[in-house]
């Protein structure tokens, strides 16, 4: 089951995720992220995550959900 990006909230835009890699201790590391396609709102690294479904969460999290 895949949870839907909520559009940006700074400006209403459609998100996308994209990942990177980067090595570690001899392993390679992917890492998924949000980025808004129209004013370029990244969700902050330190919630970026190597769990999908944690990223999208993190990015669809709002200050006023209960």
């Amino acid at each position: 089951m895949s949870i839907e990006l909520k559009n940006c909230p700074f400006c209403g835009g459609k998100a996308h995720e994209y990942r990177y890699q980067y090595g570690e201790n001899g392993k390679l590391i992917t890492r998924y992220c949000i980025e808004c396609s129209e004013c370029k709102a990244k969700l902050p690294t330190r919630y970026c995550s190597t769990n999908h479904s944690e990223s999208v969460m993190n990015w669809n999290r709002r200050a006023n959900d209960d």
